[in-house]
């Protein structure tokens, strides 16, 4: 999927929560009624905002999602309370994070102990690298 927030050559986001949740609802809705998926092998995946928005949209089950991937994911607003709701499920995540990234690793450090307290199954890793994807080895 790619945002409609067209920024410059190449590169999309999602900055505005309030158009980007609809928005990755709609196009999911257009993938499914196109395409067979099966739901119970799909995750979400981003970098920054749509990392945090993998993880936002997993446990709030905006759409079905079993799990997600975020690289460097910006500040996800999830609470106990909503990953409390979603303790009955299966969800997994992964979490990669860089050690340089002055601004985000506090939030992926904080999501990674809320996830963890509530016993669902992560990944957490760090590298030396600062806010992007990391280079292959």
């Amino acid at each position: 999927m790619c945002s409609s927030d067209f920024k410059g050559t190449n590169f999309f986001q999602w900055h505005n929560e309030k158009e980007r949740r609809p928005e990755i609802v709609n196009l999911f809705h257009e993938v499914k009624n196109k395409y067979k998926i099966d739901t119970s092998k799909m995750i979400m995946g981003g970098m920054s905002n749509c990392g945090q928005m993998a993880i936002d949209m997993t446990f709030r089950g905006s759409i079905p999602i079993i799990g997600f991937i975020a690289f460097c994911p910006t500040d996800a607003k999830i609470t106990d309370n909503e990953i409390i709701q979603t303790s009955e499920s299966n969800i997994k995540g992964f979490i990669v994070a860089g050690k340089s990234d002055r601004r985000f690793l506090k939030h992926s450090e904080a999501m990674n102990e809320i996830i963890r307290k509530n016993n669902f199954q992560l990944i957490y890793e760090t590298g030396d690298f600062g806010h992007q994807i990391p280079k292959d080895s």
